[in-house]
């Protein structure tokens, strides 16, 4: 087996049934201005072609680690990495994302300049056509080093996870010290959504700094297959959100940080999320039956019934208020027909862009 070359940053890539992509993130990866890398490259138990892929990239670059493991989600295949990495910073990229070919030498020459634990980068969306839709919005924090014992790491860094702000909501566009990365529980290998916003509020206790760059880095692509849109999934992430209110309870109440309403925040993105699935089981043409079913289950469990004693609705949108309003009514006709009215309007919206 042929020996991989420890680099001082490690880039670690969770890779299950990635083919049509993997190509385009690997080159944009060993391609990286800064040549000081461990590119670190997990098989999830694909059963497509992405390990050959792999396989051949490693033949061709000896800065390659290949894990090949059965499936056990990207959280478990992140945390193999964390484990096997041997470098000092790392890096998380996705299999169907590519990143710029200065990122990493631009991430850790601010981390290096700063002394800071964690340096993060902008990024932005591109949809099916390639075009880029978003950006961050870096301006209340663009080029600042934060200190961790400040106002401003409560007020702009921590409390945007709660408001589901993608500020910090990611951790691929970020070099992070592996050492405090070491101090957290890793990534939580029973969650497939959230897992990222988990982490990163676990490790916002244990680094003493970050700094913000306004440039772009991380190149994040809308795939119709990934886990978080396919129908098949929609109902699985529901219940996912359900058993996350627990995991960020526990973090939050044993935090360092007071912040105000952040739980409260937390458990309104959540019912969101629940609340959301149901329109989108009806988008992907689920029978209606078979919605009302999974509604009352749903709204049933414990957890679920907190969120709804618990949540701040003025910061929902009018398509989540009016279906929680008729859930809790039993109008579901009338949620059908409000269903029918926002799917129309969704498929003008998009029609006339």
């Amino acid at each position: 087996m042929k020996s991989c070359i420890p680099g001082l940053v490690s880039i670690i890539i969770p890779v299950y049934n990635k083919e049509n992509f993997l190509s385009k993130c690997l080159d944009s990866v060993i391609n990286q201005s800064f040549k000081n890398i461990e590119i670190v490259c997990v098989n999830d138990g694909s059963t497509d072609n992405s390990i050959n892929i792999l396989r051949d990239y490693e033949k061709k670059d000896n800065r390659f680690l290949i894990i090949d493991k059965p499936n056990g989600g990207v959280s478990s295949a992140r945390n193999e990495g964390i484990f096997k990495c041997s470098g000092e910073y790392i890096m998380f990229v996705d299999p169907d994302d590519y990143i710029e070919l200065n990122a990493v030498e631009l991430l850790y020459n601010n981390l290096i300049e700063q002394n800071v634990d964690m340096v993060k980068g902008n990024y932005c969306i591109h949809d099916g056509s390639y075009k880029s839709t978003a950006y961050l919005d870096m301006s209340k924090v663009n080029n600042k080093k934060i200190l961790s014992n400040s106002d401003d790491f409560k007020n702009l860094v921590v409390s945007t996870l709660s408001l589901n702000n993608p500020l910090i909501g990611s951790v691929c566009t970020s070099l992070v010290k592996k050492s405090c990365i070491l101090k957290t529980n890793l990534f939580n290998i029973n969650l497939v959504l959230a897992e990222d916003r988990l982490f990163l509020r676990e490790l916002m206790e244990h680094i003493n700094s970050i700094f913000f760059v306004d440039i772009i880095v991380y190149n994040y692509f809308l795939n119709s297959s990934s886990c978080t849109v396919s129908t098949k999934n929609i109902l699985r992430n529901a219940y996912n959100l359900i058993s996350a209110i627990p995991l960020f309870e526990s973090i939050v109440s044993k935090s360092k940080f007071r912040i105000p309403n952040e739980l409260v925040n937390y458990n309104t993105n959540f019912l969101n999320g629940i609340i959301n699935s149901f329109f989108v089981m009806y988008r992907n043409k689920i029978p209606k039956e078979e919605i009302i079913k999974e509604i009352k289950k749903i709204i049933t469990v414990d957890e679920v019934q907190k969120l709804f004693e618990t949540a701040d609705y003025s910061i929902l949108s009018f398509h989540v208020k009016v279906p929680i309003k008729l859930i809790k009514k039993g109008h579901y006709n009338a949620l059908f027909v409000f269903y029918w009215f926002r799917n129309f309007m969704r498929k003008l919206v998009v029609k006339r862009s």
